[in-house]
């Protein structure tokens, strides 16, 4: 299942945890037209998958409108730069 936002985009897909044997539905985030995974998590039920990539794409979504703002209200955002190692 793809949500779709403004800018971003979110995937929800169903998956097996290996070690318990559990259905688990893991969801990515990514900007539209990027391979490059943003943020990703798993969830117990389906339901709860889509709640957290409809709050993450929500937010994403937020800060990229802000940030495209002129005036003092683009200033709240910052974006702080991280080594590749240290991103999720």
């Amino acid at each position: 299942m793809v949500i779709k936002g403004i800018k971003h985009l979110a995937e929800i897909n169903g998956m097996l945890d290996p070690i318990t044997g559990e259905e688990r539905f893991r969801y990515t985030l990514q900007r539209e037209g990027s391979p490059q995974v943003l943020y990703w998590g798993h969830e117990h039920t389906e339901e709860t998958a889509i709640q957290m990539a409809n709050m993450y794409l929500n937010l994403l979504d937020d800060c990229a409108t802000m940030i495209a703002k002129p005036g003092p209200r683009a200033q709240r955002v910052q974006f702080i730069a991280a080594p590749t190692a240290m991103r999720a």
